[in-house]
Parts: structure tokens; C-alpha cells; sequence
């Protein structure tokens, strides 16, 4: 009974926590400034989408009662595409459709968004892009007067595209940097000041980081690393030179360095056939 009671135990779950994006090898590796992007773009609540944020905490059900209100957001399924153009915080919904009666079979369905093709001006790039967009997407950039503020305002975890958060980058770089209409002062210092209050929560080397998904930052991670490596690299020949001179200034220093005997250079000259005859 007791050798029962030990397999038993033995074979008792345990509790494994699961590691994070940060606690791999690599992952503990990646810069403050990266975990901050990645904190903004993972881990933050997005607005809601694809379904309506009740507010209060209760509420009267069809039959007169008091029930609390939960809202339960609808998780959707991240794809490839979506990183490939800005669709304003949507994506593609997985569920199930409702049978039209108890004899039907329940069928998985997958909602995918509309796509328009459209093309958007940056005002700080001074150029035209051409990228797949919703009409949610449309709407929020008219909402913001501009496609430029509708980036630098609406923060990573609601922008829900790579893309999206590359472009923001390059904006925020170029107002950093004011590398801006480098033709025109006038238009660079007018469109800088219209857009210089987004700098605010970033620092230069916060713009190194923004905009990469994990695999990218671990890739950069580790070219940084080869590079510091290659770097602090020194050949052997400068190793020993220097070495070499530093014995030879110690021995200069203790009067070991003597200078050389004249005797024993005659001596030497007597058997070099090719010593000048004085």
C-alpha cells in the first residue's frame, strides 16, 4: 500500500510555469528599450473591435433580474496578412455558426475583414503609399485629420500590424533625427513642431527597438553580440608587439638595457665577408 501511495506520488502533476518571451537565453538578452515595445504591443489591453464594451458592473436581464455585466472580448486569430498592410486593429475572427435548428451540425466559420487597396500620404515622409487597408481604417485616419497622427497616436497594441508599427518608427526617426524636408528649413521646423509632443515617451535608442517582432529583435540581439566580438578581436602580433615594448621599457628602466659591447662587434666583423674594410 505504501509502495502504492509513493507511485502515486510520483505521478502527481506538477505545476510548470511557462516561460515567458524573455526568460530563453536570448530572450533574457534583448535590450530594456525592446521589452518596453514589447510590453506596448502584447501586453496592453486593445480597444475593443469586434464587439461592444458594456459598461457598469450590473444590469436588468430579459426577465426583470440583476445580473453582472461581463464583457468577454472575442480573440482573434493573428495572421501573416495582417502584419502586410493596416487594417486599424482588425483581424481575422475564429467561431463557430449557429445551426438554424438542434439537428444541424455545428460548423467552424472564420470572419475575415475587407480589404481596399488604397493609397495614404505621410506628411512627414512627403510620400505616397500604397497599402491594403478597411474602411476601419479609413475612417480612424479621418478621424485623426491625417495618416501621420493616426500612427503616432494610437499606440502599438491597437495598430495590431508590424507594418504599421515600421512606418511609425520611421516617423518617429525622422522627427527625432529632423531629417525632414531637408530642402525646406521652413516646412521641416513647421511640420516638426505640429508633431514633436509624440517624442515625448521616446528615446533614441527606444526607436533602435521599435517595430520588431521577437525573432527580429533576437536576430539583432545576436549581430550586435558577433559585432561587439569581431570588435574586441585583437591579432597576436599586436598582442606580443606590445608586450615586447613594454619589457623592453622595464628593462631600459632597471638598467638591464646595456649598451652594446664594441669588442664583440669586431669580433663579429672579423667573419663577415661582406663588412666594409676600413
Amino acid at each position: 500500500m505504501q509502495q502504492a501511495r509513493k507511485l502515486a506520488n510520483g505521478f502527481r502533476y506538477r505545476y510548470q510555469p511557462r516561460k515567458g518571451p524573455f526568460d530563453t537565453d536570448i530572450g533574457s538578452k534583448l535590450p530594456e528599450s525592446y521589452r518596453k515595445f514589447f510590453a506596448e504591443w502584447k501586453s496592453t489591453d486593445r480597444k475593443p473591435v469586434h464587439y461592444v464594451n458594456k459598461e457598469g458592473r450590473f444590469k436588468l436581464n430579459e426577465h426583470g433580474r440583476v445580473v453582472p455585466v461581463i464583457n468577454m472580448p472575442i480573440l482573434d486569430k493573428e495572421t501573416k496578412e495582417q502584419h502586410l498592410g493596416i487594417w486599424g486593429g482588425e483581424a481575422v475572427v475564429e467561431g463557430y455558426r449557429l445551426p438554424a435548428h438542434r439537428y444541424e451540425t455545428v460548423v467552424p466559420e472564420y470572419w475575415v475583414p475587407r480589404l481596399l487597396d488604397q493609397i495614404v500620404y505621410s506628411e512627414i515622409l512627403d510620400k505616397y503609399l500604397n497599402v491594403a487597408v478597411t474602411q476601419r481604417t479609413v475612417d480612424l485616419i479621418n478621424e485623426h485629420y491625417g495618416f501621420d497622427k493616426y500612427l503616432l497616436s494610437t499606440p502599438a497594441c491597437d495598430l495590431n500590424s508590424l507594418l504599421a508599427c515600421k512606418i511609425k518608427k520611421k516617423l518617429l526617426v525622422a522627427l527625432y533625427d529632423k531629417t525632414l524636408y531637408p530642402d525646406d528649413p521652413t516646412k521641416q521646423e513647421t511640420i516638426y513642431n505640429k508633431y514633436k509632443q509624440y517624442l515625448e515617451n521616446y528615446s533614441r535608442d527606444d526607436l533602435e527597438w521599435y517595430g520588431l517582432s521577437l525573432p527580429e529583435a533576437q536576430e539583432k540581439c545576436v549581430a550586435l553580440e558577433r559585432e561587439a566580438m569581431e570588435r574586441s578581436k585583437v591579432p597576436l602580433k599586436v598582442t606580443f608587439r606590445k608586450e615586447l615594448l613594454e619589457e623592453l621599457k622595464q628593462f631600459k628602466l632597471d638598467g638591464k638595457l646595456d649598451a652594446p659591447d664594441e669588442k664583440k662587434e669586431s669580433f663579429i666583423k672579423k667573419f663577415n665577408p661582406f663588412a666594409k674594410v676600413d
